[in-house]
């Protein structure tokens, strides 16, 4: 999706018009509502932002320069995903790359490159809502309850050493899109849980996995009682 954003930045530096947004917070909250289930909003945010300041450097198009060096010269990017991302789309039309965006933003298939199929369709609407959320409520969650998931047990500081001290997603025990404006109980409300099971909790969009109920499937799957 950076690349797409970056490539289809308008003239004065503005989000893509087909999203019919000004701001660009505004588009990464849009993806952040289609894809990002499970992750902060902030971080997923800024990793967006990254992805795309590298995608610009390569847009000759695009008048923002992203992440170049002194020279002008844009970053050497080897052979990992933005390499693979610029050599797939570079040839595809930008209405295949819009056909893209609309896909992701839709929720449904997403184009494919080589096999040349695409979900091309009207114009969509789109009215959400934001809920607020407590950061201080988030951090004094973390002081009651730790950094360790409290589904699968994982501690990031364990896994990734330095990189991942103090790093863990908050994640509200009723959600707050159903629940409404109240107040907020760190120690009973709130719990602490790894990016992976963050999102199984939410993978239903219509149901919101419980403590035990995400406990339960993990053990089942352990056990290989799944079948």
């Amino acid at each position: 999706m950076a690349y797409a954003l970056s490539r289809l930045t308008e003239a004065d530096r503005k989000p893509p018009a087909m999203l019919g947004i000004k701001r660009w917070y505004e588009a990464y909250d849009l993806f952040y509502r289609a894809i990002g289930s499970g992750r902060e909003e902030g971080s997923y945010r800024s990793s967006l932002k990254n992805a795309r300041d590298a995608f610009d450097a390569y847009m000759p198009q695009n008048t923002r320069v992203g992440w170049r060096d002194d020279r002008g010269n844009p970053p050497s990017i080897g052979h990992g995903k933005t390499a693979t991302t610029l050599r797939d789309w570079s040839a595809a039309s930008d209405d295949e790359v819009k056909a893209q965006l609309r896909a992701v933003l839709d929720n449904s298939d997403p184009v494919e490159v080589e096999g040349r199929v695409f979900t091309e369709g009207g114009v969509r609407a789109v009215v959400s809502r934001k809920y607020e959320r407590s950061d201080i409520a988030k951090r004094e969650a973390i002081h009651i309850h730790g950094v360790r998931c409290q589904g699968c047990g994982f501690d990031f500081e364990e896994f990734y050493g330095p990189l991942g001290a103090g790093f863990i997603e908050v994640h509200h025990l009723q959600p707050l899109s159903g629940r409404g404006e109240g107040n907020t109980r760190p120690e009973t409300d709130l719990a602490v849980l790894c990016s992976n099971c963050h999102r199984m909790v939410h993978r239903d969009r219509s149901y919101c996995l419980s403590l035990a109920e995400l406990r339960e499937a993990i053990r089942r799957a352990k056990n290989g009682d799944n079948a």
